[in-house]
């Protein structure tokens, strides 16, 4: 729970001249507010560029909403604080909130093992809690990392149900239900399943049943069809070379981790309704309650925010990136600032641009604190691990089948150097290191299996946070 003062700063925060389904006009509490924000996105205001939409409240007040560069390149349609953006992963806390009331509503308890709802997961040494879920403690494997591993990109079709079955195949964990913190998609994705069966309700009806509608957020909503027609909606972008762009979309209907589409000035309008606690009692503290992992270590991952330290302040923030989509909500609790960023190109850093903003509207920014969060090192795989001397490459040559990931890959050999085939249509070096491991660069790392001749029967791998996925030698 938190304490008195943080709670009465976020009300502060989140309350004032915000109206339950519209926003008040900007009041110029920072003098010329427009115009630095304006320079800190000025290489992204331009008729030829995708761009971003920004919001700031201070003190209850939405002090500045405004959009840079165009929603749509095709038709010259500018963005603006009603353009509507996915918001990829800041969608998490609104999914955490649609639990919260679910369980209020008594379909389901946090503490409740998922195979109640989701009888075809497999039966772990340890259940695997709505909770776990929640503060990505499942130990699950990341479905959307699990996929390039199968062939599978961001912009190819894989259905939610293909995903189900896919979650269900895997036959172990990461880790233990609770021994770690490790984001994971997978978990967000299966609440908005858990949602379905428990309350007969999608996701998108029940947010739009519980939240949306009743706050007026008419723009807002769970994007469950990729095929839907959504007026004002900005498109997505990537670079494509020479100050040109592409076009970067999605054909996933997957949401919960993910998915909803909405605007700056809405978000405005979510954060103002949670302080006024129109949405059940004591949402807002709830949705910071903490997860304390089984050897007591407190994480700082809440319930879809990251609880941390900036330069000496506390930030309750969530970012997102899907696509040609980029998004970011930071929110200064102690300092009543929120600042919301929502982008439509996969090159736009929000992040930094919230950070820039705060300097201009946060007070004292001054004395650098430690922060909480803990960022893993990607390139652990290798580092300071020495090379096998007298290594056999033709030992492991084979095919190897993953019944978890339903995929065949191949090792060959060239004189002492192993490749893998079968992630794309190139050959990926592994160079074999000590304990019987093969390491492609920072991102894939194969630990060899042997029966009690020595001959290689098969390997797990670990790639993007997860272990221990199978492969036998067929």
């Amino acid at each position: 729970m938190m304490n008195r003062a943080v709670y009465l700063s976020l009300c502060l925060l989140m309350t004032g001249t915000l109206g339950s389904s519209t926003v008040a006009s900007v009041t110029p509490v920072v003098d010329g507010l427009d115009g630095q924000i304006a320079e800190i996105v000025n290489d992204w205001d331009q008729k030829d560029s995708p761009g971003c939409s920004i919001a700031v409240i201070k003190n209850g007040t939405l002090i500045y909403s405004g959009g840079f560069g165009m929603a749509n390149l095709d038709h010259s349609i500018p963005n603006g604080p009603d353009t509507v953006f996915r918001i990829a992963s800041v969608s998490k806390h609104i999914t955490a909130a649609c639990m919260l009331l679910l369980q209020d509503e008594g379909h389901i308890t946090l503490d409740s093992d998922i195979r109640k709802w989701m009888p075809e997961i497999p039966e772990y040494e340890k259940p695997i809690t709505i909770r776990h879920l929640l503060h990505h403690t499942s130990g699950l494997r990341d479905y959307t990392s699990l996929m390039p591993l199968m062939e599978i990109g961001e912009e190819d079709l894989f259905t939610p149900e293909q995903t189900i079955e896919l979650i269900a195949r895997q036959k172990n964990l990461n880790f233990t239900p609770g021994e770690k913190s490790s984001y994971c998609n997978s978990g967000y994705f299966l609440l908005s399943v858990i949602c379905q069966r428990a309350s007969g309700q999608t996701l998108r009806q029940f947010a739009d049943q519980k939240i949306f509608s009743p706050l007026g957020m008419k723009s807002s909503h769970y994007h469950d069809n990729h095929l839907e027609v959504t007026p004002g909606r900005a498109t997505g972008y990537a670079p494509a070379g020479d100050g040109k762009y592409r076009i970067h979309g999605t054909v996933l209907d997957h949401v919960g981790d993910g998915g909803v589409y909405t605007t700056v000035k809405e978000l405005a309008i979510w954060v103002n309704a949670l302080a006024e606690r129109r949405l059940g009692a004591n949402l807002l503290e709830r949705l910071q309650q903490r997860f304390t992992l089984n050897d007591g270590e407190i994480i700082d991952y809440r319930l879809g925010v990251v609880d941390s330290y900036w330069r000496g302040h506390r930030v309750l923030e969530h970012g997102g990136a899907w696509v040609g989509f980029r998004s970011k909500i930071v929110a200064f609790p102690d300092q009543g600032v929120v600042i919301i960023c929502l982008a439509n190109c996969s090159r736009f850093n929000p992040s930094r641009v919230c950070s820039q903003i705060a300097e201009l509207v946060v007070d004292g920014l001054g004395e650098q604190k430690p922060s909480n969060r803990q960022r893993p090192d990607r390139r652990r795989g290798g580092n300071g691990e020495a090379p096998v001397d007298g290594w056999k490459a033709e030992s492991v040559v084979g095919h190897y089948h993953s019944t978890e990931l339903d995929v065949t890959w191949q090792l060959v050999a060239d004189d002492s150097t192993t490749s893998l085939i079968g992630v794309g249509d190139t050959k990926i070096p592994l160079a074999p290191v000590e304990g019987d491991v093969l390491i492609a660069d920072w991102w894939l790392k194969l630990h060899l299996k042997r029966n009690d001749d020595g001959a290689v029967t098969g390997f797990d791998i670990e790639s993007g946070g997860m272990s221990h996925i199978r492969f036998e030698r067929q």
